[in-house]
């Protein structure tokens, strides 16, 4: 059996009572954490307004929810809006080997088919976020270099694929139905790596939007007839793989375990707001702090030895260590450090637009020095190695490999909490901010609940 053939089969035949009930349980925290980390993208993150008012704008009566907005509107104009708040925070969850926001595409695009079509059981929900979670990180994790060098942002790439399947599987669909959805989200959608260090540009914020608005009309337009199927969308000598990794993957990391080793539940929850990439550092950064003898305004270098991946958050220096916008700054390891230093945290209110000019938080970001050690594979990607040296010559080495959040240091549920009660405190809607405890039983609870749009009321 193809490769496609075999992804379309297991997504077409799952059901709830498959998945383990580990991995159900961290896809509903997936969804309380990406619902708050998109309620908070409402009022805090300015780009995502104009998505809102373009859908309230160019939609014509739909049926499906604008997060901040007392509006309904078409399923598409739905996920583009809601989709651009996903990720505007950089604060929802990643899968830290794979490389992708699992489910930064996938929740606002089957929260708004879900309501396009009604009674979309809590489980039902469930099942396709696992299936888009699933495929987004297997056909992440099959790609064997970092595609960024040949201009492809992948994330969302990959999201809208995993999406496309999971929708698929929400509409019932049979596997020619299925290749029709894929081939025309293929025909449809890609992004371009020039949206991480442009200066200018709010695409990297928002991308997720276009991808959950191509997922979503690629679906919609399968279900109308149109007949664009590839017999081998993926694995094809002009498909998939071929065209973004020039066939440079592995089809066994696609397919090895395949519901018996399950990607979607080792999705790991960010606890600062910025690009998971920075987190360990953060993270092993706030622990050495505690040392009595290492005060911040005696270090003069913090040398980092880490993985090639950690290069999107160091390059080009003139971007990473002076960022001139919000989410050049949420991308950028020295200007994280920098916060930590001046700080010792690092939260929303860490990215208001004045502290890009901030001398104290420049220079700590400035004190950051580098190595990259190509010995560290995908699988320890995550590791930093940090030597601090201090103004009397000393020197102090620690190292780490899993950042908070992640299966091997989980966040506790308190902070999880806290982080969610956070977030939803921006919510631009007086009934959410007055139910935010009523919202998170109704969501800790959702395998019970008897139809999405019950739930989407409430927000």
């Amino acid at each position: 059996m193809s490769l496609t053939n075999t992804l379309i089969e297991f997504c077409s035949k799952l059901t709830y009572d498959q998945i383990p009930p580990e991995v159900t349980e961290v896809q509903k925290t997936a969804l309380i954490d990406a619902l708050s980390v998109m309620v908070a993208a409402t009022r805090l993150e300015p780009a995502c307004r104009k998505f809102t008012s373009y859908a309230k704008r160019y939609s014509g009566p739909g049926r499906s929810t604008l997060l901040g907005a007392e509006a309904k509107v078409s399923a598409p104009m739905a996920a583009l809006a809601n989709g651009a708040l996903s990720h505007a925070m950089d604060f929802e969850d990643s899968h830290d080997t794979a490389f992708v926001h699992s489910n930064a595409v996938s929740v606002p695009a089957l929260l708004a088919v879900a309501e396009e079509i009604g009674g979309v059981t809590g489980k039902d929900l469930i099942t396709a976020m696992v299936i888009a979670s699933e495929m987004t990180c297997r056909l992440s994790g099959a790609q064997k270099e970092d595609l960024l060098q040949y201009g492809w942002y992948m994330p969302p790439i990959h999201g809208a694929m995993g999406t496309v399947l999971a929708i698929s599987r929400l509409l019932h669909f049979d596997s020619d139905q299925t290749l029709d959805a894929l081939a025309i989200l293929m025909n449809s959608y890609t992004c371009s790596g020039e949206s991480v260090n442009s200066k200018r540009s709010v695409v990297r914020l928002v991308r997720d939007g276009f991808a959950a608005y191509a997922a979503v009309s690629a679906c919609l337009m399968a279900r109308e007839g149109i007949e664009a199927r590839f017999e081998t969308p993926l694995e094809g000598d002009k498909g998939y793989y071929a065209a973004y990794a020039r066939g440079e993957y592995s089809e066994n990391k696609v397919v090895d375990g395949l519901g018996r080793i399950w990607e979607s539940g080792k999705i790991s929850f960010k606890p600062w707001p910025c690009c998971r990439a920075t987190h360990v550092t953060i993270g092993l950064l706030r622990e050495v702090l505690k040392k009595p003898e290492i005060r911040p305004e005696e270090i003069v270098e913090i040398h980092l030895k880490v993985s090639e991946i950690l290069r999107m958050v160091l390059e080009k220096r003139e971007i990473k260590y002076h960022p001139q916008s919000v989410m050049n700054a949420k991308m950028s390891l020295p200007f994280a450090v920098g916060l930590v230093l001046t700080d010792g945290d690092v939260t929303l209110a860490s990215f208001r637009p004045e502290r890009l000019n901030d001398k104290r938080v420049i220079h700590g970001g400035e004190l950051v020095t580098y190595e990259i050690d190509e010995n560290l594979t995908r699988d320890h990607a995550q590791k930093v190695e940090m030597t601090i040296r201090l103004r009397d010559g000393s020197r102090h080495i620690a190292s780490a490999e899993h950042a908070l959040g992640s299966r091997e240091t989980p966040m506790t549920r308190t902070d999880s909490y806290a982080k969610y009660e956070d977030c939803m405190g921006y919510s631009q809607k007086e009934k959410v901010s007055r139910n935010v405890d009523v919202i998170f039983r109704k969501l800790t609870e959702l395998e019970a609940c008897g139809d999405v749009r019950e739930l989407m009321e409430m927000l």
